[in-house]
């Protein structure tokens, strides 16, 4: 699903993409040549049984050369629960998680292709565990929203997002 938004003087298109791994690819496929930004959101309270998930797309959008450059935004979404993960908490546990990806699929490559991976497909620094900060040029950036409220009178706290999204200006 595609919308044209405007936030305060600032107007972009907006592609909502779906979990489920088809249509996600299908979907990424049709718009990434276009790509200004990728934004990301988690759910903080569920994040422990979706972590792997999440790693492991986090990883393929890294790897592709086709987002060298296009900011990442991580948003942690209902930060207003109580159960839910804070931010460097939950970059913490991906960085780790990407870290045994990166190793599982370079074993694999190599089994495949004789010894010899690809250093093209290698996400971060190679020799030590993977962080954010290593995947250059690509931006990646975490921040904590609250897309509802806690109840019908508080709102939806976006505000973070907002001010990622003005700084592509």
């Amino acid at each position: 699903m595609s919308n044209m938004i405007m936030v305060q003087s600032f107007s972009f298109e907006l592609v909502d993409i779906p979990g489920y791994e088809r249509l996600r690819d299908r979907t990424f496929n049709k718009y990434k040549d276009r790509l200004r930004a990728v934004i990301l959101v988690l759910d903080s309270v569920n994040f422990a049984t979706e972590y792997r998930d999440v790693a492991a797309l986090l990883h393929d959008l890294l790897a592709d050369w086709h987002y060298k450059g296009t900011p990442l935004l991580v948003a942690c979404n209902k930060q207003d629960l109580l159960l839910a993960k804070d931010c460097n908490t939950i970059k913490g546990e991906l960085e780790a998680e990407i870290t045994i990806v990166r190793k599982n699929r370079l074993a694999a490559l190599q089994g495949m292709e004789g010894g010899k991976a690809s250093k093209k497909l290698h996400v971060g620094k190679e020799g030590k565990d993977f962080e954010f900060g290593d995947v250059r040029p690509i931006q990646v950036a975490f921040v904590s929203c609250s897309a509802l409220g806690k109840d019908e009178e508080s709102t939806a706290d976006i505000t973070n997002i907002v001010e990622w999204l003005n700084k592509l200006k």
